[in-house]
């Protein structure tokens, strides 16, 4: 069991994630500010057809168990990732990523990653869903 929850070096949400030969990690359409839907969809549509979560982490030192979770901003788990059980091995970062394939939001606002070690340890990455501002008219240019 750890001790603590390892250090972050990095998180990404993106559209997808691929593992490619020789150990290579695509990932593709990163989302950098948020998940911004067109402002004329309705709340009950904030849906995307791919979402993936990409965590890289120092390596513990010792092996664990990993889930992923998405939070809404009122706190309701939208998605439970299943269980990983991860292997460390010669001190080499922890690579993991869970990959949705569509997954409707519920409300706009700040949701939050979590990724749960051991059942308990758990680091968050926080990012905003919601709707893109109305295009200027012409004549406000």
């Amino acid at each position: 069991m750890l001790a603590k929850a390892p250090k972050k070096i990095a998180i990404l949400i993106c559209d997808d994630i691929r593992a490619e030969a020789g150990g290579k990690i695509t990932i593709s359409g990163v989302y950098s500010n948020g998940v911004y839907f067109n402002n004329d969809t309705p709340d009950n549509k904030l849906y995307t057809p791919q979402f993936a979560i990409y965590g890289l982490f120092e390596s513990p030192d010792t092996d664990f168990r990993l889930s992923i979770n998405i939070k809404s901003p009122s706190g309701e788990i939208l998605v439970k990732g299943p269980d990983q059980d991860i292997k460390v091995y010669n001190n080499i970062p922890i690579t993991t990523g869970l990959k949705f394939s569509g997954i409707t939001f519920k409300e706009i606002g700040t949701h939050t990653v979590e990724f749960v070690f051991d059942g308990e340890k758990k680091i968050t990455y926080k990012f905003e869903v919601g709707l893109l501002p109305p295009k200027l008219e012409k004549n406000e240019l």
